[in-house]
């Protein structure tokens, strides 16, 4: 089995870097005007040359085995770390927003870019199961030091205790 383990990686690498060549074509083309889509473009291309390194993943101790096994599958890793920004913001700062589980298995469906600016739009990944997506929000919400958040007791995101 590890003799696949390079094959494996490589088909990573490619879909990651075709991925998000896919979205900054896409945005560039469609959503941006043409004179800033140059400077996008390059951005765009910039990280997916950074995003490449998709085999560099937190270390084995940072995330659960169940957990990775469900990241990798859907590719979450590749934009986000449990304790450092990536392309998307760490999952320790997605926990102390106080989303409930069911919040943020919407924003894994329907990402909202306007909760988390400076960074760029999350795609939706409406591939991901509800129990597979609420297993990983359960997971998120744990890394906030373990206080749980019912639905009943949730305070707005954005605001500050």
């Amino acid at each position: 089995m590890q003799r696949l383990d390079w094959l494996i990686g490589l088909n990573r690498l490619f879909l990651c870097g075709f991925f998000t060549i896919y979205i900054s074509f896409v945005l560039t083309v469609y959503l941006i005007p043409m004179k800033k889509s140059f400077g996008f473009f390059l951005a765009a291309a910039s990280l997916a040359v950074a995003s490449l390194d998709v085999m560099a993943q937190a270390p084995a101790g940072e995330i659960p085995a169940d957990m990775q096994a469900l990241m990798s599958k859907y590719t979450c890793i590749a934009c986000h770390r449990p304790n450092q920004r990536l392309v998307g913001p760490a999952y320790i700062d997605v926990a102390k927003k106080n989303y409930t589980n069911e919040q943020i298995v919407e924003l894994i469906y329907n990402p909202k870019p306007a909760n988390w600016p400076g960074y760029p739009p999350m795609a939706a990944m409406k591939q991901v199961p509800k129990d597979d997506a609420l297993k990983l929000a359960a997971w998120i919400n744990s890394l906030d030091g373990g206080a749980k958040k019912g639905a009943a007791k949730k305070k707005p995101a954005g605001k500050k205790a």
